[in-house]
């Protein structure tokens, strides 16, 4: 029983001390996590002097001050340090300020200038703040940024740096503030670099960026150029989209406004989302023109493609009025979907083996893809630390794109072009048909207009064979009864031969008027066009006991076909003639006269008696198939009309006082 007590009293004894080992165990624990949340935690340090350690920033501490009031001082005492390792800065929308340090040492025997580079030249405000970790001292402090006076830039660099000059062994602590004017951080590529190497880096940037921008300038001139020589208002559209391009990427890689106004800073920042949303609107309408949507049966798709482009024209200016992250943020969702949709489209048409959707599909996919996922990175809603070290893919991108749509537009150009040949081609064979068809058309109306002359004709040609027949006939009796007499058989021998030449120009003028030839041109003797038409109706003005008056400037030459002129004149007067014929015998008059006119033209006037036309009648009258005569055709004025204006003439109809009609028409002298 002893024994038990005794064993029991040594096995309570060792709990009691397992216990209070465990409370004091515990309590130690307690006290270090105390101590260490409490303790100001350290940033990671970068020893300059070991070139390998230089580059991109890949750790650092950033802080989050949703207040934008806390002073240097409080910060740096603060134990809200988060560490961040192998990121780079994204903050993106934020009305919170952010706080970045980081540590700089050299362990080398002598002095090193070394830059900071935030890699961006947008950032609003930053305020770098450089203590020496010694002694605590506050070495510099220098307030930049975007919405500042540009002067702060201590060097020929686009994006904004802090160059700093380290003795040997010294120790740094460097902190920059970043704020935001409107609520929208930049992402940041943060990089040490020696001064000599950020040069060296910066210099090779501004010579890829000058080719950059010459490659874009020279596209742009050579669309100004096509659309010059071609009329085709894709080309200006393209050239204006470049042009957009181009000031879009100057501001977003730093080369903006100000080298005009440095002292007023805050115009730079909302002319990116401004240029950025009048580039993308032309875009969208030369993607829209040159995938010929307009020919495309319409869709939903379609509709919500062309709202959004408007909408993307119509508040560009809402940067200037709301500011740059506004701007931004309505550009960002409204690009997203109409690429989102335009790559659809595309795809829908390549897939129907349309040419131009594959040529845009191949030209547009880099460009596309690089842009929509740099504007998801800016949103902070897509992260990659590849994109943000690599500021210049973009423009990469654009360079493949532009180039691709550039020869695409020319094979398009050529297409067009082949086409257009093609088209002419056929045009040249229509215009000749046409033409042989209005040949024919002219000769048949020539040979019409002979069958109504053939009284006329039959009466001109009648006259010589008669005198020839009766000649003939005297001779013959002459030399039946033997009544030879040299003089009188050598007249009426002549006179055989004047009545045969007579009969043979009447049937010359005929068989002129009736041959189906091509026009031939020539200087023509007025005179000559008005004896040649009297000619021919001397016989029917003779029947109807019609009057043919003449008067003007008869010693006129004109340029032109005679027989075309000359079926114009005798159409003219015939219908004068039949306008006339029941009229009474005081009223049986038909008037022509000949004057120069305007200098270099003739004007000839046909002009009768008759019952005249209504006003609305003087323009009808020249149309095909339009006649006032029982039984025409209607086709004799039309193809007057045709004949004045091959001749570079016009012709024309207007009332005569008191009664009657005139009718006009001019040719161009052989002056």
């Amino acid at each position: 029983m002893l024994l038990f007590r005794e064993c029991k009293e040594n096995t309570c004894n060792k709990n009691y001390r397992l216990l209070i080992r465990c409370f004091i165990f515990y309590l130690l624990i307690g006290i270090c996590a105390l101590a260490a949340h409490g303790r100001v935690p350290e940033a990671a340090s970068l020893d300059v002097a070991q070139a390998a350690d230089l580059g991109r920033l890949r750790h650092y501490q950033v802080l989050e001050d949703k207040t934008c009031e806390q002073q240097f001082d409080e910060t740096r005492h603060s134990a809200h340090w988060t560490t961040v390792t192998g990121q780079a800065s994204n903050f993106g929308f934020t009305g919170a300020c952010w706080w970045i340090r980081f540590n700089l040492d050299n362990s080398g025997q002598q002095a090193l200038p070394v830059t900071i580079d935030l890699g961006t030249p947008l950032q609003d405000y930053v305020d770098w703040h450089v203590l020496d970790r010694t002694d605590g001292r506050l070495l510099t402090s220098v307030r930049s940024g975007d919405r500042r006076d540009f002067n702060f830039r201590y060097q020929k660099s686009l994006t904004l740096s802090l160059p700093l000059t380290m003795a040997a062994g010294q120790r740094l602590a460097v902190y920059a503030r970043l704020a935001s004017f409107d609520g929208f951080q930049e992402p940041l590529n943060l990089a040490v670099q020696t001064s000599d190497a950020f040069s060296l880096e910066k210099s090779r940037e501004h010579l890829l960026t000058g080719m950059y921008f010459g490659c874009l300038l020279a596209f742009c001139i050579y669309s100004v150029f096509l659309f010059i020589s071609t009329k085709e208002k894709i080309h200006i559209i393209y050239a204006v989209f470049l042009m957009l391009l181009i000031i879009n990427t100057c501001v977003y890689y730093g080369v903006s406004t100000e080298f005009i106004h440095p002292k007023q800073p805050d115009f730079n920042n909302p002319l990116l989302p401004f240029s950025f949303a009048l580039c993308m609107f032309f875009f969208f309408v030369f993607a829209k023109i040159y995938l010929k949507m307009s020919e495309q049966p319409p869709n939903i798709l379609m509709e919500i493609y062309h709202i959004i482009t408007i909408i993307l024209l119509l508040i560009s200016p809402l940067a200037f009025l709301l500011g740059h992250a506004a701007g931004h943020a309505a550009n960002a969702v409204l690009v997203l979907f109409n690429i989102g949709i335009l790559l659809i489209l595309t795809i829908r048409l390549c897939l129907d083996k349309n040419t131009h959707a594959i040529f845009l599909l191949v030209a547009f996919l880099p460009l596309g893809t690089s842009l929509s996922l740099k504007l998801l990175s800016l949103d902070n809603l897509f992260s990659s630390q590849h994109l943000f070290e690599r500021n210049f893919y973009l423009a990469e991108s654009t360079i493949f794109s532009v180039v691709a749509l550039s020869f695409s537009i020319a094979h398009a150009m050529k297409t067009m072009r082949r086409e257009m040949e093609l088209a002419r081609s056929r045009e040249l064979e229509s215009t000749i048909a046409l033409q042989d068809n209005e040949l024919k058309l002219l000769h048949l109306s020539r040979v019409t207009l002979a069958g109504e002359l053939c009284g006329a004709i039959a009466h001109e040609l009648s006259q010589p064979l008669t005198a020839i027949l009766s000649n003939a006939q005297a001779t013959e009796f002459m030399l039946r009864n033997r009544h030879l007499n040299e003089s009188a058989q050598l007249a009426i021998t002549r006179d055989i031969i004047d009545q045969a030449k007579l009969a043979a120009t009447v049937i010359t003028k005929i068989r002129r008027l009736l041959y189906p030839g091509k026009r031939v041109t020539g200087s023509i003797p007025v005179n000559d066009v008005l004896a040649s038409a009297r000619q021919f109706l001397q016989h029917d003005l003779r029947l109807k006991n019609i009057r043919l008056s003449e008067y003007g400037d008869h010693a006129l030459s004109i340029s032109g076909d005679l027989v075309q002129i000359q079926q114009v004149m005798i159409n003219l007067l015939s219908n004068a003639i039949e306008a006339v014929k029941d009229q009474p015998d005081e009223r049986k008059c038909v008037y022509l006269s000949v004057r120069r006119y305007l200098g270099k033209y003739a004007l000839f006037t046909v002009s009768d008696t008759g019952v005249g036309l209504p006003p609305e009648h003087h323009e009808k009258i020249f149309d095909a198939f339009y006649t006032t005569k029982e039984g025409g055709m209607g086709l004799g004025l039309n193809i007057c009309k045709k004949i004045i204006v091959a001749h570079y003439g016009e012709i024309w109809a207007r009332a005569s006082y008191p009664f009657g009609s005139i009718i006009e028409f001019t040719i161009p002298t052989d002056e």
